[in-house]
Parts: C-alpha cells; sequence; structure tokens
C-alpha cells in the first residue's frame, strides 16, 4: 500500500468508529466495478467543481 492508500484507511477507520461512515455504506463502495486507470502519456481529465455553496 502507498502513502495515500494507508492515510485513506487510517481516516475511514476513524470515521467509522464517530459513526459518520456506514459499514454498509463502505461494503457497497467495494463491490463497485474498478475504475480505469489513466495511461501516464495521455492528457489528464478536466473536472470543473462548482464551489458556490447558498447560505
Amino acid at each position: 500500500l502507498n502513502v495515500q492508500s494507508i492515510r485513506a484507511l487510517l481516516c475511514l477507520g476513524a470515521w467509522s468508529l464517530m459513526g459518520l461512515v456506514k459499514d454498509k455504506d463502505v461494503l457497497d463502495v467495494t463491490r463497485m466495478p474498478d475504475l480505469k486507470v489513466q495511461e501516464e502519456d495521455s492528457e489528464p481529465e478536466v473536472v470543473a467543481v462548482n464551489l458556490n455553496v447558498a447560505v
């Protein structure tokens, strides 16, 4: 495992203990199909994120 994976698992464990993540949700995600890995030579996909938040 790389550093990012270990950190994600540690956070997930802590969030689960605090009740922020349900075991069922984690199991559902693990059953999802794998994402395609992007080749290093190809251009990265640009995704627009809307950060406008209504208060």
